[in-house]
């Protein structure tokens, strides 16, 4: 059901909201993973390797440091969308790389370590939005919390790899 363009907290329209944000965060991430792939041959070793390195690192010190004040400030909503827009600038940066070959050091190496930032906040985020909304659909469907938990586990990883095997698919095309 909606009411103004916003789905109500019935169990249809909640799991409808879960698959929403499944495949969002999923294409996302799966365009994220697919740069690393492209990096290297892309823009050369060194800047592939270096790249990926910044990334692992911003990811690691977001996870551990700023993630969790990010969330608990704003929300899990805003936590994602900061997260996966974080994501997206990585994917820009890499195409501006290729474009502009002269300034694709900085812009890389800067893309690499916002979406570092970003994948530490967007994991955190999706992680508290996931168990809030299987929490909400056991309780307005009368399901049970292992039932609902397993079941959305299983969507989430469904979608997720999906995405990840259909992007290494289309690389092993090019």
């Amino acid at each position: 059901m909606t009411r103004k363009g916003i789905i109500t907290n019935t169990s249809h329209g909640l799991f409808a909201n879960f698959v929403t944000l499944c495949t969002c965060f999923s294409i996302t991430h799966a365009s994220v993973d697919s740069i690393l792939d492209y990096a290297s041959s892309e823009l050369g070793p060194f800047l592939g390797a270096h790249a990926g390195f910044l990334l692992y690192v911003f990811y690691t010190f977001s996870s551990l440091i700023i993630a969790k004040p990010i969330v608990s400030i704003f929300g899990q909503k805003v936590g994602i969308m900061f997260g996966l827009l974080c994501l997206l600038f990585y994917v820009i940066c890499f195409y501006i790389s290729i474009l502009l070959r002269e300034y694709s050091v900085p812009v890389f190496l800067f893309g690499a370590s916002v979406c570092g930032v970003g994948a530490g906040v967007a994991w955190t985020a999706q992680s508290s939005y996931y168990s809030k909304n299987a929490d909400l659909y056991a309780a307005s469907g009368g399901f049970s919390q292992s039932d609902t938990n397993s079941n959305f586990a299983a969507v989430f990883a469904f979608i997720y790899l999906g995405f990840e095997a259909f992007t290494k698919v289309c690389s092993l095309s090019t």
